[in-house]
Order: structure tokens, then C-alpha cells, then sequence
């Protein structure tokens, strides 16, 4: 997470730059959990980040993108990923499934992005994710950040694993 310090925009390099993935992951919980008052500073820490990144003018599009998916995941999603810290190096379920979707966008693979949305979404908010998934896959790419590919085999062993890991926590020893 940015300091006070870093407010400034600067050439120097950004603490920011991260491969694409982990760029949309820390800005994903950035605006996730800026939704929570004793978080809010979260919102800035994004823009000044993005703004670091890719400049002012790429980061703005960017983020209102990342704001439009969030909004929408936040309205629909199955099981919303709660305040998780920033820097943390894992990747809860939801935001791997998120990253699996922007990928599977960028990388045209139709069947791996719709098991995402549904998996994700509840009801019919997987057609409400489609949208602003497209449009932020869509300014990450115009900004150069390509994501790597995320098979729909991939998802489906994700979902196995942390199945097993939620049926391990339940079990009881005798």
C-alpha cells in the first residue's frame, strides 16, 4: 500500500508495477475494501497507483472500469470476497475467478468466461457481469497489460481445490 510520501506523481518508478495480474488484483481489493469507512483511503491509494502506472489521463478510464466491475460484482456476487489486505501474495477464490474472466475475455475464450460469471454470480447478475468485465479486460489490454491465458480447465481445478480445502476445514477428528 502507497504511503503519504507517495502521493506525488513522479518519473521515478511506481511501487505499482506489477505483472498485469497482480495489478488488477491489488486494485480490485483496493476498491473492494475502500467501501468499508475505516478503509477508504483504499480509493486514493488506486488512483495515485494507476496514476504512477499508466499516467493521469490511461488511468482514468481504467479505474472507472475497475469501479463499474466492482459495483457490479458487489451487487451480485455469490460469495463476496471480504476485506482482504493488499499486499497479501494469495488470491481468494472470487479474484481468481474475476482474473480467470478478464483473461478468458482477452484471450477470446467464450466457454471459460461464462463458468466464471455464473459461478461468481447469483440469479441473472452473470449477464450484469459481462459488461464490465469486456470494458476493463478491454482498457487493460489498450494500456498493453495482456493477461495470462486462464483456461476453463484451470477454473474447474481451482474450484476443486478450494472445495477440498472448505470440506478439510468442516471435517472433524475422531
Amino acid at each position: 500500500m502507497l504511503n503519504p510520501a507517495q502521493t506525488q506523481l513522479t518519473d521515478r518508478p511506481s511501487s505499482w508495477c506489477f505483472t498485469s495480474e497482480r495489478l488488477f488484483v491489488v486494485g480490485l481489493r483496493c476498491v473492494l475494501n475502500g467501501h468499508h469507512e475505516e478503509h477508504f483511503s483504499q480509493w486514493r491509494d488506486v488512483w495515485v497507483g494507476y496514476s504512477e502506472c499508466f499516467g493521469r489521463s490511461n488511468a482514468k478510464p481504467l479505474l472507472g472500469a475497475l469501479w463499474d466491475f466492482a459495483e457490479a460484482y458487489r451487487r451480485f456476487a455469490a460469495k463476496p470476497t471480504g476485506y482482504h489486505q493488499v499486499d497479501c501474495a494469495c488470491m481468494a477464490r472470487d479474484e481468481f475467478l474475476s482474473l480467470a474472466l478478464l483473461s478468458s475475455i482477452q484471450h477470446f475464450d467464450q466457454a471459460c468466461a461464462m463458468t466464471c460469471m455464473q459461478i461468481m454470480a447469483r440469479k441473472r447478475g452473470d449477464l450484469t457481469l459481462e459488461t464490465p468485465a469486456c470494458q476493463l479486460a478491454t482498457e487493460f489490454h489498450y494500456l498493453g497489460e495482456r493477461f495470462r491465458h486462464i483456461s476453463k480447465d484451470d477454473v474447474e481445478t481451482m474450484l476443486i481445490k478450494s472445495a477440498a480445502v472448505e470440506d478439510s476445514k468442516r471435517a472433524v477428528l475422531h
